[in-house]
């Protein structure tokens, strides 16, 4: 009887000993205690970091069982994460060989290690297989999808690489630290980066902060790089910075200031008499406790591009814009929507001077992966579309962020880490055509007083003559009358320069093509009687008294002037060059000079402060033998009489 239980006990124990060992190894393609074990240890010390420790357990396990699954899929993740990618597809394939079917997600890993390696065809055709399997996570369907897209377009723009040559600025721009972020002037004297540098503070040692430096062209070589300083640089982080085209204004990013209204806000400082003033929050309705960060300013001042996660965006960070109001204050932020915007990151946007052309890095529109450059331009309704990925090889599998295309739109900066540097440096690369923005030049000089000869903070508009648009209004420097404004080429402009108690000073010109700057200084007249101001942008159709449209803004601008100076009396003058008969000159002038007259009847300027006359050829300010000087001495001027 005893022997009877005893007999039945051990087959109990023998049953369950088998069911145990069933379930131990069930969930695995091994049945090796040997080889799992190893496997089991080998995940431990993964999970540890311990990579070198955890590689060696996983060789030994499947060295034990060649056909265990698991522990080639382990050794995927030790190889990736040690970056080693042809070992990390031969795992997979492994895997593959053993069971096809038995980790679908395999070919979708093996797919990325591809193309961390861009072998993007090969890409694309896991990730078909690995879709062709019933996927029940949606989320991992749609991104599966998503970046089959991505390698097919990695695929085509590796076989059709454009042109990219990038050049090292050099030691006196880059430093032995970490270099990036440029940003530089219109005028391409100045060029201000970030800078990765040890940490001076007795609070925060062994660690590094970020100050701004700069360097200027002199002579078309760049000075040795230095730190800016107080008060723009603190022992904290700044950097991400947008400075304007005439160099006078700063943007940039501060985090967890004491003023600051969230983890990272937008700040701005303003440059007077060559010295940084005290940075100042940008404030509401910009900065919010959100991340606010990577400000770039358009050329006129006037609008202000910047990336956000804040409440209302498109996805986990979108670039918006303010828009500067009459008052001065900065408007309601909105965001740049669906064509620039995704469910993932959008950041570094740069504006270019022309106003129309938006370079920014997008992580989630089609590229070759990690954050790509695009480019977008705007179309009539003001709204930027059309965009467009910069290309392989500016684009690679690594992330690409902040660019800084120059205002003749031929050369781009950027902060790259590439085997030719010291390190993260600043770059320049030549752009290819399709990515050339809007040709831009500049316009340059001081205004100063035209008796005493000292410079003058005055007020410059720049005027498009064909919409009346004011494109910038702004003014000069408020101690050397020093101004810059761009130009895009191909537009008719008048620039008008003005200031309480001097007559004002007008200039017409057409930009062409071919970027030729301009260089002008402007010497402003006290008011006093005798003084007169030739109307450059006062336009009549040919032979003829009738006044071209384009004549409104400077008509406006003498209203403006008479009204604001009610006790200053003029006479107008009609001008004409030698072509014609002296009387039908005479009578032309004359009747130009009425018209002008005229209009500032209709504009309520009081007649008795009002005169006119017209001289005919009798009083040439240039020759009448080139087509130049004809145009000089046909006419129109104003001078102060009692």
């Amino acid at each position: 009887m005893i022997k009877i239980i005893l007999v039945f006990f051990l087959n109990i124990l023998f049953t369950f000993s088998i069911s145990s060992q069933k379930k131990y190894f069930e969930k695995y393609s091994t049945n090796s205690r040997r080889s799992l074990k190893k496997y089991h240890a080998a995940v431990k010390y993964f999970n540890a970091i311990d990579n070198s420790k955890a590689l060696e357990l996983a060789e030994k396990a499947v060295k034990i069982d060649e056909n265990f699954v698991e522990a080639y899929l382990l050794l995927a993740k030790i190889h990736h994460a040690n970056k080693e990618y042809e070992l990390v597809i031969d795992a997979y394939l492994s895997s593959i060989e053993i069971d096809p079917n038995l980790y679908p997600a395999s070919y979708k890993f093996l797919a990325e290690a591809y193309v961390k390696l861009q072998q993007y065809d090969e890409a694309f055709e896991n990730l078909e297989t690995y879709l062709s399997y019933e996927i029940k996570n949606e989320i991992n369907k749609f991104r599966a999808k998503k970046e089959l897209i991505r390698c097919k377009f990695a695929s085509k723009a590796v076989k059709n690489p454009v042109l990219f040559d990038p050049q090292n600025l050099g030691k006196n721009v880059n430093t032995k630290y970490d270099d990036y972020w440029p940003s530089i002037t219109a005028d391409e004297k100045t060029l201000v980066t970030t800078v990765r540098i040890p940490n001076n503070d007795s609070r925060n040692i062994n660690s590094t902060q970020e100050d701004f430096f700069v360097s200027f062209k002199i002579n078309k070589i760049w000075t040795p790089t230095t730190n800016v300083g107080k008060p723009l640089n603190t022992f904290d982080n700044e950097g991400a910075q947008s400075i304007s085209s005439d160099g006078k204004l700063m943007y940039f990013t501060a985090c967890n200031r004491p003023d600051g209204k969230g983890s990272c806000d937008i700040y701005f400082s303003e440059r007077v008499n060559n010295r940084w003033q005290k940075p100042v929050n940008i404030g509401d309705p910009i900065n919010t406790p959100s991340f606010e960060s990577q400000p770039t300013i358009s050329s006129d001042g006037k609008t202000l591009y910047f990336s956000s996660n804040r409440i209302g965006g498109m996805g986990e960070a979108d670039i918006w814009k303010s828009e500067l109001k009459e008052n001065g204050k900065w408007g309601k932020p909105i965001n740049l929507g669906d064509s620039i915007n995704t469910e993932k990151k959008e950041m570094s946007p740069f504006i270019h001077p022309d106003n129309e052309t938006l370079y920014f890095s997008s992580e989630g529109l089609v590229g070759m992966g990690g954050f790509d450059l695009f480019i977008a331009r705007k179309n009539k309704k003001n709204k930027f579309e059309k965009v467009k990925n910069l290309g392989y090889p500016i684009n690679t599998e690594e992330n690409e962020m902040g660019i800084v295309v120059n205002a003749k739109g031929d050369l781009a900066y950027f902060g790259s880490d590439r085997s030719n540097g010291m390190g993260k440096d600043i770059y320049s690369f030549k752009l290819y055509e399709e990515i050339k923005p809007n040709e831009i030049t500049y316009m340059k000089g001081i205004v100063f007083d035209a008796d005493t000869k000292l410079p003058l903070n005055a007020k410059f508009e720049l005027i498009n003559l064909e919409t009346e648009e004011i494109i910038i209004e702004s003014e000069t420097d408020k101690n050397n009358g020093d101004f810059l404004v761009c130009l895009p080429t191909n537009k008719y402009y008048a620039l008008n320069v003005s200031k309480n108690g001097y007559l004002f000073y007008s200039e017409s010109f057409a930009p062409k093509k071919g970027y030729l700057t301009y260089k002008k200084n402007i010497p402003l007249s006290p008011i006093e009687i005798g003084r007169s101001v030739i109307l450059k942008n006062i336009f009549f159709e040919t032979d003829s008294y009738k006044l071209k449209k384009i004549s409104i803004p400077e008509l406006k601008k003498l209203t403006n002037f008479l009204k604001l100076n009610p006790d200053i009396n003029i006479n107008i003058y009609g001008h004409t060059d030698n072509v014609g008969s002296d009387e039908h000159n005479r009578t032309l002038s004359q009747n130009r000079a009425k018209a002008v007259y005229d209009y500032l009847i209709s504009n309520y300027i009081e007649s008795y402060r009002l005169d006119y006359e017209g001289f005919g050829s009798e009083k040439p300010i240039a020759t009448n033998e080139t087509e130049e000087g004809r145009a000089l001495n046909r006419r129109t001027v104003f001078e102060t009489v009692e």
